[in-house]
């Protein structure tokens, strides 16, 4: 607090940097690291920091839920009703169970057919040479897309029954289609379980995603309506089957091991919303879009690219993806990330277009591309 009022704000995005790079004891715990920075004599500002083994986006919810009731009781006595924890043994158990049940085995065989014909793998045009092994080296860059075009994508989805999720993700997959040239490509999605619906009176707090591999074709001659009824209809699939667990899949198809890729997938695509503001007596509790500004490490890239889209209150949806950065270049990836906002701007514009047609570069982009490549040619003729 002894900072200069002047220099406090960028002090304290410094510190939040700090804080985000905090590393947990390995498998031994505590999971949850807490920090009180002094802003000022009477302005506090409390960070957690939860590993991810010990929670995800919904425990965190409910994680504030309970702690602002708990404050309200302590600091204006008002009676903390809290909602009976769930065991984690319980859920354990319940998973176990459902591997076994009717449903279990119907879902075991509806993921068993969407991998019918061998599992692709997608071959990014990358900039450098593969490793031998996996690394997770990764740098993250971003995108905004503004509040008129997330309105267009909404009206959009909703013009064909399809929410905002299914558009963006349509869209994310015609890109990566096309940035590699294959028709056939799977992306990772991670899904929470519905036990929590199904619980409605206990909170469970523990990490209940489950990544689901989505298998996205791209058909020649179809347009993008088309291929957002095929993701759509996939989606709402892979929901009603996504209690089976992904770790069950890999070992069912006893897929080959590479050790310079992940299993099944090595892109994935995430889409958040939701955000909390509360004012109480003495406390401000904020809690923006998961995904802004201090989502996770940004030092750190668990797959090629990991896209997680965050939609704000103001309309906004920033898009951040991490990237392999053994992999791709950092300007590579802002490319790709530009790409995406002007495919998504050419879908509002026409979605009956072709999608193998979509522009994926602006008229001001492609008559620079056409200039440079004018001077490159005069150049080495010269």
């Amino acid at each position: 607090s002894g900072i200069d009022p002047s220099e406090r704000a960028a002090a304290i995005d410094a510190k939040l940097e700090e804080i985000q790079l905090y590393t947990f004891p390995e498998l031994r715990g505590p999971f949850l690291h807490a920090s009180l920075l002094k802003c000022d004599s009477d302005r506090h500002l409390l960070v957690l920091t939860f590993h991810h083994l010990l929670g995800n986006g919904p425990s965190y919810w409910l994680f504030l839920d309970e702690l602002i009731a708990l404050y309200r009781e302590k600091a204006h006595h008002e009676a903390a009703s809290l909602p009976e924890p769930m065991p984690l043994a319980e859920y354990v158990s319940f998973r176990q169970g459902y591997l076994q049940s009717e449903a279990g085995r119907e879902a075991e065989a509806f993921w068993l057919k969407q991998m019918e014909g061998g599992v692709p793998a997608l071959d990014l045009p990358v900039d450098y040479a593969r490793p031998a092994e996996l690394t997770y080296g990764g740098t993250r860059r971003e995108v905004i897309l503004d509040p008129a075009l997330t309105a267009a994508l909404k009206k959009t989805g909703a013009a064909h029954r399809c929410s905002l999720f299914m558009v963006m993700l349509s869209a994310y997959s015609v890109l990566l289609h096309r940035l590699s040239g294959q028709d056939d490509l799977i992306i990772g999605v991670p899904f929470d379980s519905p036990i929590r619906m199904e619980e409605k009176d206990r909170n469970l707090f523990a990490n209940t995603t489950n990544m689901i591999p989505l298998r996205s074709m791209l058909y020649d001659g179809g347009s993008f309506i088309d291929h957002l009824r095929q993701i759509k209809n996939l989606v709402i699939e892979a929901s009603e089957h996504q209690d089976y667990f992904f770790g069950n899949l890999i070992g069912k198809l006893g897929l080959p091991r590479d050790p310079s890729r992940s299993p099944f997938f090595n892109v994935t695509f995430n889409l958040e919303s939701g955000e909390l503001h509360q004012t109480l007596p003495g406390l401000e509790i904020k809690l923006e879009t998961a995904g802004v500004p201090y989502r996770s490490p940004v030092g750190t890239a668990m797959y090629e690219l990991y896209l997680n889209a965050a939609e704000k209150k103001s309309g906004e949806i920033f898009v951040q993806c991490d990237h392999n950065a053994d992999l791709i270049a950092p300007e590579t990836l802002q490319r790709w990330l530009q790409h995406y906002k002007t495919l998504l701007q050419g879908i509002v514009a026409d979605p009956n277009q072709l999608a193998a047609l979509i522009p994926l570069m602006t008229a001001e982009e492609q008559q620079e591309l056409v200039v440079s490549g004018k001077l490159i040619a005069a150049t080495s003729s010269a």
